[in-house]
């Protein structure tokens, strides 16, 4: 492991893949342990043991946000663990002793911090990111998902017995798959909680119906 984030090109020559070096990215002093690419694919945010998190241009290979990640409000240094878009939002995952938080960042022409929220008392291992749902794994084994908000929605204690190494929601399906050292891979079902969407989603279907009888006379 080193400091450089390398960027290559893939192609394929006599049916058989290749890599080619197309950039180098620096900017960090230590090892990196976490990289995003955004969904647009215009920045790429790391993180390092330096205990920075750092916004790149590919294409111009500038280093353009750099932060030292303290947790408010008392600004304690934290280690990022992992990194993820959505299509608005940056996350990160930090780990402070033995405690996990999750902060939600926006990135325009300044990285703006919206909001930290702490987790769980046990260091988190990994998480995955959606528009709508944010999963978190823990080295204790616990599955927890937090809503866009950043609020828990649902938390699975012991539902591995050694750390979860991956986690990922199931598209067009209210589960979340996580795997561990543990060999066992979980299905999680998410218990949707949020009562002001599907009292909307209700009212929206109603109103269409009424529109549609309505019409038919």
């Amino acid at each position: 492991m080193d400091s450089v984030i390398r960027i290559w090109s893939i192609g394929y020559e006599n049916s058989k893949m290749t890599l080619k070096l197309r950039s180098e990215l620096r900017g960090h002093n230590k090892e990196i342990n976490s990289i995003a690419l955004s969904k647009d694919d215009n920045f790429i945010a790391s993180s390092s043991a330096d205990r920075t998190l750092k916004i790149f241009n590919p294409n111009s290979k500038e280093c353009i946000h750099s932060i030292n990640l303290l947790i408010p409000p008392m600004e304690i240094a934290c280690e990022i663990k992992a990194i993820e878009f959505s299509s608005n939002y940056l996350y990160t995952l930090e780990n402070s002793g033995k405690q996990a938080y999750v902060s939600k960042w926006q990135l325009k022409k300044e990285l703006i911090h919206m909001d930290t929220r702490k987790v769980t008392d046990c260091q988190g291992t990994t998480f995955s990111v959606t528009n709508e749902l944010i999963g978190i794994g823990t080295c204790n084994g616990d599955v927890i998902i937090l809503n866009d908000k950043m609020r828990v929605i649902k938390e699975n204690k012991k539902v591995h017995y050694l750390p979860v190494t991956s986690i990922c929601k199931v598209h067009l399906r209210n589960l979340m798959m996580s795997v561990s050292f543990d060999s066992k891979c979980i299905i999680n079902e998410i218990e949707w909680q949020n009562k002001y969407t599907f009292i909307f989603g209700c009212s929206i279907l109603l109103f269409t119906l009424i529109f549609i009888y309505f019409l038919s006379l």
